[in-house]
């Protein structure tokens, strides 16, 4: 079996065949892990707009942004990821309890959830964390062969204001349902991330949504 990976050597792009799957696990990371040279984040955890009628002085609607409910992440390499909803929910029922001291879940994990440890021991070894996704996420990175821009919003609802409206609620996300969302990670309403790779002679641009 014959492994290929395509990264940039300096301003060459480097297209390599192998058997050894080692050796394109490192390739990918190179590039992967590229330091970043210049990052901007704006982050904002509620935000409440109003649209008004101006004659009458009147509210029409009001729009709510809203941030998540708590969240548990971990750090397995170089980034957070969220744990699933059900490790998330046995997380924070044991971190209420004020339990110190190394415990297993009844998912297999083994955490130390005291403040000052926040640790992680099976399935694998990394540091956790108790957070809260923002309602509003805007983040660039630039490196000297990528750019980055990625876009979160995590809940968005707009609510009728006018007396007697039919349907008071025009907008809002429809939560998935548990059986699904147990076994999966809290996920934001809306997620749009652009990636452009780029060297002297070329541009690659990449869009996820």
């Amino acid at each position: 079996m014959v492994h290929w990976v395509s990264f940039l050597d300096g301003r060459q792009r480097v297209l390599l065949f192998t058997e050894d799957v080692a050796v394109v696990t490192k390739a990918r990371q190179a590039e992967e892990l590229e330091q970043w040279n210049q990052e901007v984040r704006v982050s904002l955890q509620n935000l409440g707009l109003s649209l008004v009628n101006g004659p009458g002085r009147q509210e029409v609607a009001y729009i709510g942004i809203r941030s998540s409910g708590v969240v548990w992440e971990m750090k397995p390499k170089n980034r957070w990821k969220p744990f699933s909803q059900k490790n998330i929910n046995l997380l924070e029922k044991t971190f209420t309890k004020g339990d110190t001291g190394w415990s297993k879940l009844e998912t297999g994990l083994e955490v130390n959830l005291s403040p000052a440890t926040m640790m992680m021991r099976a399935p694998l070894s990394c540091p956790i964390r108790r957070n809260f996704l923002s309602g509003i996420q805007v983040e660039f990175k630039q490196s000297p062969h990528q750019r980055s821009l990625r876009a979160q919003l995590h809940w968005l609802q707009i609510d009728n204001q006018l007396p007697g409206a039919i349907f008071p609620i025009v907008f809002h996300p429809v939560p998935p349902p548990k059986s699904i969302a147990l076994d999966s990670e809290p996920k934001p309403f809306i997620d749009v991330s652009i990636i452009t790779r780029f060297n002297q002679h070329s541009s690659v641009t990449q869009i996820k949504a």
